[in-house]
């Protein structure tokens, strides 16, 4: 399902009745006395389906969903109940969209792009690009153009 092109997803999970492989906790250990601080749940491939931090104030947790090829698709963040924040990617032939909702509205995309001799980044808001960087080159030998609405700022 899509809207205005961008993929809606809504990741659930639930510890007491979704499946998962495995949980990992994290204690704290002051004084002699653990104290749970979070809980991690895996799935079959290893990856975390569920995060939540009760050391937070507020406490939060999230919530991931993967792709068939172990993409991260969505992360959401819920505190108190609400989701906070709730990022979706967007996997195409060469490049990367991420969208990122805040309190359910949508703040801002970017999108890498692979090419052949490099990459570029670019990050929008409100349909308008914010800034891009442009790395030209290979992994030892290359350069990295900074710009901020459209004009370079940095080389």
């Amino acid at each position: 399902m899509q809207t205005l092109g961008i993929p809606v997803r809504k990741a659930e999970f639930d510890p007491e009745t979704s499946p998962f492989a495995f949980i990992k906790y994290t204690f704290k250990v002051e004084e002699e006395e653990e104290t749970l601080i979070a809980e991690r749940y895996y799935n079959n491939q290893e990856l975390v389906i569920y995060y939540k931090d009760l050391e937070a104030d507020p406490p939060f947790e999230k919530i991931y969903d993967y792709d068939e090829e172990n993409r991260l698709i969505e992360e959401v963040e819920i505190s108190e109940g609400q989701e906070v924040i709730r990022d979706v990617f967007e996997y195409r032939p060469n490049v990367t969209i991420h969208y990122l909702f805040i309190s359910g509205e949508l703040f801002e995309i970017k999108i890498k792009k692979e090419q052949e001799n490099g990459h570029v980044e670019a990050t929008f808001q409100e349909g308008v690009e914010v800034n891009r960087k442009e790395f030209v080159g290979d992994e030892f030998n290359f350069e990295v153009r900074f710009f901020e609405e459209q004009e370079m700022i940095e080389y």
